[in-house]
């Protein structure tokens, strides 16, 4: 049987305030992906939102390369937190899973 997630890591989650909002999520928090063709660094950028709509970070370039152009086309997606790693006297890290939606 194939698995019909994708878990991947996230990047950028240390910048503008992220990490009091990652430390508050827990396994199976839903995400949001919201596709920024214009993002001056990479055409193919995915924000990743809380449900309240903060900005925690965005999937990964190689990921998000693969991803883009099936957002682009109108396929759906969701994401969850699958696991919050680090803490303590580290950077809170953030994986999650994410399924095309039929």
């Amino acid at each position: 049987m194939v698995n019909p997630f994708i878990f991947s890591k996230i990047a950028g989650v240390t910048f503008e305030g992220r990490q009091d909002i990652i430390r508050k999520l827990g396994p199976g928090s839903p995400l949001f992906l919201e596709r920024q063709p214009e993002n001056p660094y990479d055409c193919n950028a995915i924000k990743l939102l809380t449900i309240s709509g903060e900005h925690i970070g965005y999937v990964g370039r190689v990921l998000a390369e693969s991803l883009a152009e099936s957002m682009d086309k109108g396929n759906k997606y969701e994401c969850y937190v699958s696991e919050l790693t680090g803490g303590n006297d580290k950077n809170y890290g953030l994986n999650i899973k994410i399924m095309k939606v039929d």
